[in-house]
Parts: structure tokens; sequence; C-alpha cells
């Protein structure tokens, strides 16, 4: 593929069905799933905890859903890690994306990953919950409702990390107003 002949290390997944009609013999897109070798591996070099998770409906003539995960960089900005398009947004769907991006990043059971959903009722089913918690690395995840975010003033302490790291996070003044 020419996806993985330009960009090295890049994971492609591609799941085709059988075709209802037998007469024609031939098979069906199902679902593929993308994460580009260079952005794995920046992932992988600052190991962040906190990863964001969210699918989006595709209109047209060839419907589905898109699902997609991204971190956060150096500087605070959306780092894009992996995508797939699916036919649905459904259990089995979230199952096979995540099994594949615990494959990729090499996500470990039982370790203090946060996973971010912006919490949409198909969120919300039980299906997609467990899901999301069987397909890292088979570990157990819990789901909580943090509330709105709120801009924090320049002298805001925060604690981050099981090692009690502290940092100081100042609000641009766009954020402030």
């Amino acid at each position: 593929m020419e996806l993985r002949a330009k960009n090295p290390g890049t994971t492609v997944k591609i799941q085709v069905e059988t075709n209802t009609d037998l007469t024609l013999n031939s098979r069906v897109f199902k679902r593929i799933y993308v994460c580009i070798g260079e952005l794995k591996e920046g992932y992988k070099a600052t190991k962040r905890e906190r990863l964001g998770l969210d699918g989006a409906f595709i209109k047209g003539p060839y419907t589905g859903q898109i699902l997609t995960v991204v971190g956060i960089d150096g500087n605070n900005g959306i780092y894009p890690i992996a995508y797939a398009v699916v036919e649905a947004e459904c259990k089995s769907s979230w199952l096979w994306f995540l099994k594949n991006l615990g494959d990729d990043l090499d996500l470990q059971p039982n370790y203090n990953y946060t996973f971010i959903s912006d919490r949409q009722k198909n969120a919300k089913g039980k299906g997609n919950k467990k899901a999301r918690a069987e397909g890292v690395a088979d570990s157990q995840a819990t789901e909580t409702d943090a509330g709105p975010i709120q801009p924090m003033n320049s002298q805001s302490t925060q604690e981050v990390g099981s090692q009690g790291r502290k940092t100081t996070m100042k609000a641009s003044k766009q954020a402030a107003n």
C-alpha cells in the first residue's frame, strides 16, 4: 500500500465481508483502521496518559462512522493518533478499533490511562462503555462526569500524574474573557 510505503511503521487494517449476493463472488468493504507510523512513535515517546475518543457520522452515498483518537502534544494542542472508518458506532466497532489501538500503542493492562469522550447518548450505552473498557488491553475502566471545563487563572496550580508532580498552568487572555 502507498500509505505504508511513504510512512514506515504505519498500521493499516482493512476488514471485508463476502457479498450477500453470492452470484457476484465479490467482497464488500466493512471497516478500515489507520495509525500513521510517525504519529504512533510520537505518542509512544511522550507517553501522555490522556486520550480523546470520538465518533462522527459519515453522510452521503456511503454512510458509516469515523472513529478517532487524539492526544495532547507538548503545546497543549490536539495530536492525532489513529482513526477508523466503520459501518456503525457499535460495540463490535469500538472493540475492533480499541484492540488495534492498544496493539499499536503498546497499552498495558491496568495502567492509568484516561479516556475522554463527549459522552453523547451512544457513548453512554453499556455496550460502548464496555467496549472501551475491554478494548484496551483488557483493562478495567470507569467513567466519571468531570463537569464543564473552566479556564484557570494565572495562579492556578494543579496536581498531575501519580508521582505528584505539580505544574502551573496559565490561561490565555482569550480564555479569561
